[in-house]
């Protein structure tokens, strides 16, 4: 309903609602939605990847503190306009949670993981250097142990800010 008021709106922010036991979607796509703020929503994964798609223009997605702990994406379908994700403060303790965004969000250049349990970037070099466009990375804040797993970093091809 909120959409259907402004379907000229390009920041939408519904943080910190009930949308996780939200059913239904969109009747119609929204291409002006440039950037969706949906934290603390609990909103499930899968419901996220079939909601995505009615937002074509979508470069910016937050979804901090919502609970999450995996994002597998093995049926999603390919998001090339997102180019900014925020995770901050879920429950994401290594980079293989999110290893399968690098399919999904092809031209993602900024990823925020601060506030996350993370204490590994993984074994496979291959997974990072699949984020061929990320050059943001934030870790601030997470429970890295070792210099090892810092060195990792450069597995990351265009990665210039950490």
């Amino acid at each position: 309903k909120l959409l259907e008021l402004g379907p000229l709106i390009k920041f939408l922010n519904v943080g910190n609602n009930s949308l996780a036991k939200c059913q239904t979607l969109p009747s119609v796509q929204y291409p002006a939605l440039h950037c969706l703020v949906l934290c603390g929503n609990s909103i499930n994964w899968d419901n996220l990847l079939t909601l995505l798609p009615y937002f074509p223009s979508l470069t910016h997605l937050n979804i901090g503190h919502s609970n999450i702990e995996a994002l597998p994406c093995t049926s999603a379908s390919n998001l090339p306009n997102i180019t900014e994700l925020n995770l901050i403060e879920n429950k994401i303790e290594s980079f293989t949670a999110v290893s399968d965004l690098a399919g999904v969000f092809p031209n993602l250049a900024t990823l925020v993981l601060s506030d996350n349990p993370l204490t590994s970037f993984g074994q496979e070099q291959q997974v990072l250097a699949g984020f061929s466009k990320l050059k943001k990375l934030h870790v601030n804040n997470i429970t890295i142990k070792s210099w090892e797993e810092v060195s990792k970093l450069r597995w990351f091809p265009a990665l210039v800010d950490v």
